[in-house]
C-alpha cells in the first residue's frame, strides 16, 4: 500500500538532469512497488539531484503501459496517440535544431571555438522528449539580427567577423558568401539597368523637330545665302535627259532633325546633301546622289541624321549623312511585284517608317529590311474608304501609331497601325491634298492642296469640321510646302508668286502677317531650323520655250488659200523657230533670318 501511495504522488513531469561525467540508458521495466521510495525520500532525493539549466527541459512523460489505453485518460489527463507523439518529436527535433544553429551564429559557439567538452553531444534516454518552448522566439530573433549584421557588413565592404571580433565559423562565412553574392549580384544589375537607361535616350518629345520657338516673326528682306551653282553646273547629256534646256529645278528642301545637314531633290533625279555650318551660316555640298527615275518624296530620321528617298520603279532607301545606304525596303503589291512609294513619313520614335501607295499604307520596320511588315488596304468594295492615290502622311504627336493620310480623292482618313481599316473617314471640299501636318497638341490638323490657294485647319474634336483657311496663291500643280515653328503659332509657307508667307494661326487671320519676296517664279519648299531662327526656302517650276512661226506663217489661212486658188504649190512646212521664255531662270536655295 505504501508502494501505491508513493506511486501516486509521484509528478508525471520532472526536471532531471543526468551529471556530466555519467552516461546511463534508461530501459523500460515494470514499475516495482519495493523499488518506489517513499514520499520523504523522494522529497528530499528530488531536493537533493535536481539542477536548474537554462534552455533545457526534460519531459519525462511516462509512456503507456500494457495497462493503459491508447487515446484513454490517465487521471484525467487525456493520453496522446503513438502519431501524435511521433509528430511532435519530429516538430520539436527540427525546432531545437533551428534554435541551436541560431543561437550558435547569434553567441559566438562556432563549430571551430567549441571545446572537447562542449563538442560532446548530450545523451537523451529514448523516452525523454526535449522539448524547447523558447524555440520559435528565438529563431524568429535569430533570423532578425543575422541578415542585418550581414547586410552590414556587405554595405561596409568589410572583413566579415562576429561579435567581439571573432572569426566567422563555416556556416556563417557560407550564409555570409550567399547574402554577399546576393547582393552584390543586385546592386550590379541595378547598375547595369542605370547605366543603359542613360545610354537610351528617352522617346522624343512632342514637336521635337521644331524645337525652336518664336514670339515675334520677321523675315529678313534678303536672303544672306544662296546655292543655285551646283543646279545650273549640269554635265552635258547624253541619251534619254530628265532635265530639258537646263531647266534643273528643286522640287524640296529640308532640314534634318539635327540640324547639322540639309537635303534637296531637283527635277534631275538627284539627291543633293549639303553640310550645315552653323557658325558660319554656309552649306557645303556632301555628295549628289542619282536615284534613277523622278523622286517621289523624302524624309529626314526624327532622330539620326538618315534620310529616305523613294522614286519610281525603285524600292525606299535610308541614306547616312556621308551618302552611304544604311538600308533598304520593298513594298511587295499583292501580284509579289515591287510598288513605289508615293509618300514617306517617320513615326515618333523612329522606329517604323509608313509609306502610302495606291489603295495600300505599308508599314516598315527598321530592325527588318526587306519586305514590309504590315499593310493597311485603304479601299475595300465593302466599305469603301480612300480608293485614290495616297499622297501624304501625317504622325500624331502624342498618340503612338496615330496617323492621318491624305489622297487625292479629296478625303483624309485617321489610321492606327494596330488596326486593320481605316478609323475615321471625312471628306473635304478641296482639290487634292499634298501635304498634312499635326498641330503640337494633336488636336489640329493642318491641310494643303494642289491647284488651290488655302491652307485648311480642321478640328480633329469634331472631324470634319474646319476652324479656318490661310490663303496662301498655289495656282498649279505643284506641291508648295509649309512649316510650323516650335511654339505652333507662326506657319511659313511657300506660293506660286514667289513670296514667302508668314501667318499667326493663334489668331486665325485668313491674310498672312508677311511677305517677302523672294523669286520670280515659284517657291516650292519650306523648312524652318530646328534649333536657329533661320528658314530654308527652295524655287523652281517647269519653263517651256515658246514656239515662234515664221514670217510666211504669219502671213495667215487667207494668203494660203489665195496661193492655192492661184495655182500655187499649197501648204508647205515652213522651219520652225523657238526661243527661250521670257521668265529667267532661277534655281536654288535660300536661307534666310528670322
Amino acid at each position: 500500500e505504501t508502494g501505491v501511495e508513493a506511486l501516486d504522488i509521484v509528478p508525471v513531469e520532472a526536471t532531471v538532469i543526468p551529471p556530466a561525467d555519467s552516461q546511463f540508458s534508461v530501459v523500460d521495466q515494470p514499475i516495482d512497488s519495493a523499488t518506489v521510495p517513499s514520499t520523504s525520500e523522494s522529497t528530499s532525493s528530488e531536493a537533493s539531484t535536481v539542477v536548474t539549466v537554462e534552455a533545457t527541459t526534460v519531459d519525462t512523460t511516462v509512456p503507456p503501459t500494457e495497462a493503459s489505453v491508447e487515446g484513454e485518460p490517465i487521471d484525467g489527463v487525456p493520453t496522446p496517440t503513438v502519431v501524435e507523439v511521433r509528430q511532435e518529436r519530429r516538430q520539436l527535433r527540427v525546432l531545437s535544431g533551428m534554435a541551436a544553429m541560431l543561437a550558435m551564429m547569434r553567441d559566438g559557439g562556432g563549430e571551430e571555438d567549441k571545446t572537447e567538452e562542449e563538442a560532446a553531444p548530450a545523451v537523451v534516454p529514448p523516452s525523454v522528449v526535449v522539448a524547447a518552448p523558447a524555440a520559435p522566439v528565438e529563431a524568429a530573433a535569430a533570423a532578425e539580427q543575422v541578415p542585418a549584421a550581414v547586410a552590414a557588413a556587405v554595405e561596409k565592404k568589410a572583413e566579415p567577423v562576429g561579435e567581439g571580433g571573432r572569426k566567422l565559423n563555416r556556416q556563417e562565412r557560407r550564409a555570409m558568401m550567399r547574402a554577399q553574392g546576393m547582393f552584390e549580384e543586385n546592386a550590379k544589375k541595378a547598375e547595369e539597368q542605370r547605366e543603359e537607361e542613360n545610354k537610351i535616350e528617352p522617346a522624343p518629345t512632342v514637336g521635337k523637330r521644331r524645337r525652336v520657338c518664336m514670339e515675334t516673326v520677321n523675315v529678313s528682306a534678303s536672303a544672306f545665302f544662296t546655292e543655285s551653282r551646283v543646279f545650273s553646273d549640269l554635265p552635258t547629256p547624253s541619251g534619254y535627259q530628265p532635265v530639258v534646256y537646263g531647266n534643273n529645278y528643286v522640287r524640296s528642301v529640308q532640314f534634318s532633325s539635327g540640324g547639322r545637314n540639309l537635303a534637296t531633290t531637283s527635277q534631275d533625279r538627284h539627291l543633293r546633301l549639303f553640310k550645315f555650318d552653323e557658325e558660319k551660316c554656309e552649306t557645303f555640298l556632301t555628295v549628289s546622289l542619282p536615284l534613277g527615275g523622278l523622286i517621289y518624296d523624302a524624309a529626314w530620321h526624327p532622330r539620326e541624321e538618315w534620310v529616305a528617298t523613294s522614286s519610281r520603279d525603285h524600292p525606299i532607301h535610308l541614306w547616312n549623312e556621308e551618302g552611304e545606304r544604311v538600308v533598304s525596303f520593298r513594298g511587295i503589291n499583292h501580284l509579289d511585284e515591287l510598288s513605289s512609294a508615293n509618300t514617306l513619313r517617320f513615326a515618333v520614335d523612329g522606329s517604323r517608317l509608313y509609306a502610302g501607295y495606291h489603295k495600300y499604307l505599308r508599314i516598315f520596320d527598321l530592325n527588318r529590311p526587306g519586305r514590309q511588315t504590315r499593310e493597311i488596304k485603304t479601299w475595300s468594295r465593302e466599305s469603301g474608304g480612300q480608293r485614290a492615290l495616297l499622297s501624304c502622311i501625317g504622325v500624331h504627336p502624342l498618340y503612338e501609331g496615330v496617323i492621318a493620310v491624305g489622297c487625292y480623292g479629296r478625303s483624309i482618313g485617321l489610321y492606327s497601325d494596330k488596326s486593320k481599316s481605316v478609323e475615321c473617314l471625312f471628306e473635304i471640299g478641296h482639290s487634292a491634298l499634298t501635304q498634312l501636318e499635326y498641330s503640337i497638341d494633336g488636336l489640329r490638323l493642318y491641310a494643303a492642296t494642289r491647284n488651290d490657294s488655302a491652307i485648311v485647319c480642321y478640328d480633329l474634336r469634331n472631324p470634319g469640321r474646319s476652324l479656318f483657311s490661310l490663303d496662301r496663291p498655289g495656282h498649279t500643280n505643284q506641291s508648295f510646302a509649309f512649316d510650323l515653328d516650335g511654339s505652333d503659332r507662326f506657319l511659313f509657307s511657300g506660293s506660286s508668286t514667289g513670296e514667302v508667307l508668314v501667318f499667326d494661326v493663334k489668331t486665325g487671320e485668313s491674310q498672312p502677317k508677311q511677305r517677302v519676296k523672294a523669286t520670280e517664279s515659284a517657291l516650292v519648299g519650306v523648312s524652318v531650323h530646328p534649333s536657329r531662327a533661320l528658314l530654308a526656302t527652295c524655287c523652281g517650276e517647269r519653263i517651256y520655250r515658246v514656239m515662234e512661226l515664221s514670217e510666211d506663217e504669219e502671213e495667215g489661212e487667207e494668203r494660203k488659200k489665195a496661193r492655192m486658188e492661184e495655182g500655187g504649190e499649197g501648204e508647205r512646212r515652213h522651219t520652225e523657230e523657238y526661243k527661250e521664255g521670257k521668265q529667267p531662270l532661277d534655281n536654288g536655295f535660300h536661307i534666310w533670318k528670322i
